[in-house]
């Protein structure tokens, strides 16, 4: 019988009857092509790529030996030449690859084996782009050589071992093959023999360390995602508080001139009082007139003395509490009036008369607050009669605070990118474009909106927040 005579569908008996497929007396499976893909796909994953390589060069190894064993018993072929010739034969009616010959020689007196050709369509190199969608560094066709080494071996009593040169799977046209028998290759299979020799114990063993080499990286996966997370979060408290120390230097100047101003007062005041005194001219009436605007003085300085030590101090620990809108406006207005005077700048702020109580970190929304107002100075203190309001609102469920100033708004590019972080539209050196950037990620985590508004005819951002001590927490 020539090769291309025969006919593999007069050898494969179909039985549905009892839901077998034989090959002679061997039973076949029918596999989809992706099912193969996908089984090599997940070895490789959770058995990593050397011992997925193992099995399924053993894997092929097992076919093509048992392959031939089965077509020699059907055949009864003579002819050396022609019995090797039917493992690529078999390769292409089982649609695994289509395989080109070569050259073919052998001695099998002198234990000398020889082979090569070329693969193409490769059923396992069309997976493995299919699936990693990449090309590799090595050969990936491990069940074909498998299969070709096996095939050989059963054929030749030899120890044969197949090799890929090239591979579809790293990028060549075709997929370049040579089988030798085991000397011939002195050394330079050694990677596929170490495939084919891995004995079952050696593979629990390397699955063994694979998979306590997996827990070891995993719980130093766990020990440095907490050490990362614990530096971020140090991290996002220095620039908060970096942030938070830079909206106060911006106020520094109005501070350091309204705390100078008290200061003269008061000294005036005392100035006074020392020289009627001394000259028998002090009335009790007198005295407590200048003490009276002493007293009031000393008020007016310690407001922006507190409010500079609550927005400034370390809030890491506090966690959401229960307090006063007044609070949060005592400690903000204590800094900014001080600069909106200076500035000669009106700033007003309407609100309830009612006590409106909300829940959150008091600091960080003084930060937010005083960062509108300071972004608001910069953008109108150069222009003639600007003005800077705050509005704050309440309904059942959500307070809304307004900063609004007397400018005709942003343009579509800046209001676009005003919450990015690093952006600002203030002059080189005056801004780092964090402080918007923070105020919206620490409204958010109030479970509230940092957000201008669009429908004003002034510039305005709002910031609104609930009410509710639940929906609060983030």
């Amino acid at each position: 019988m020539k090769i291309e005579d025969f006919d593999l569908t007069e050898w494969l008996k179909f039985l549905p009857e009892e839901g077998k497929l034989l090959f002679g007396e061997d039973r076949m499976l029918l596999l989809r092509q992706d099912t193969m893909g996908r089984l090599w796909f997940l070895l490789n994953q959770h058995l990593g790529q050397e011992l997925t390589n193992t099995i399924m060069t053993q894997f092929g190894f097992r076919c093509g030996y048992g392959d031939f064993k089965v077509l020699n018993q059907i055949l009864h072929i003579d002819d050396n030449e022609m019995k090797i010739a039917t493992g690529p034969m078999m390769h292409n009616w089982e649609g695994i690859v289509h395989v080109q010959m070569e050259d073919i020689s052998m001695d099998l007196i002198d234990n000398k084996f020889f082979c090569k050709g070329k693969w193409f369509n490769s059923y396992e190199a069309e997976n493995y782009l299919k699936n990693f969608k990449k090309f590799s560094e090595h050969p990936v066709c491990h069940s074909l050589t498998g299969y070709a080494s096996g095939w050989c071996s059963a054929f030749s009593d030899l120890e044969t071992v197949a090799i890929e040169t090239q591979c579809i799977g790293m990028g060549h046209d075709h997929c370049c093959w040579e089988i030798r028998d085991i000397a011939s290759w002195e050394g330079k299979a050694d990677r596929w023999v170490a495939y084919l020799k891995n004995s079952t114990e050696n593979i629990s063993k390397k699955l063994e360390n694979a998979v306590s080499e997996l827990n070891h990286l995993n719980e130093n996966l766990e020990e440095k995602i907490q050490r990362r997370t614990a530096k971020i979060k140090s991290q996002q408290q220095k620039l908060l508080a970096s942030a938070k120390l830079g909206a106060i230097g911006e106020m520094a100047g109005g501070i350091a001139h309204e705390i100078k101003n008290p200061l003269a007062v008061i000294s005036g005041h005392s100035s006074v009082i020392r020289k009627k005194l001394q000259k028998s001219k002090l009335t009790d009436e007198v005295l407590l007139e200048h003490l009276d605007k002493i007293d009031s003085t000393v008020e007016m300085t310690n407001k922006i003395v507190n409010g500079l030590k609550n927005l400034s101090r370390d809030t890491s620990m506090d966690g959401f509490k229960e307090f006063e809108v007044d609070q949060l406006l005592e400690d903000v207005l204590g800094i900014t009036k001080a600069k909106f005077k200076t500035g000669r700048l009106s700033l007003e702020v309407l609100k309830p008369d009612e006590k409106i109580k909300v829940f959150g970190e008091r600091v960080q929304l003084g930060q937010v607050l005083l960062n509108l107002l300071n972004n608001a100075y910069d953008e109108v203190s150069a222009i003639e009669n600007s003005w800077v309001r705050m509005e704050i609102s309440k309904t059942k469920d959500s307070i809304t605070f307004k900063v609004i100033d007397s400018g005709s708004g942003l343009n579509e590019e800046a209001a676009e990118k005003i919450f990015d972080p690093f952006f600002t539209t203030k002059e080189v050196g005056k801004g780092t474009g964090l402080g918007l950037s923070i105020s919206k990620s620490i409204i958010e985590s109030h479970n509230g909106r940092l957000y201008i508004d669009f429908d004003s005819k002034n510039t305005c951002f709002v910031v609104e927040f609930s009410l509710n001590p639940e929906s609060s927490k983030s």
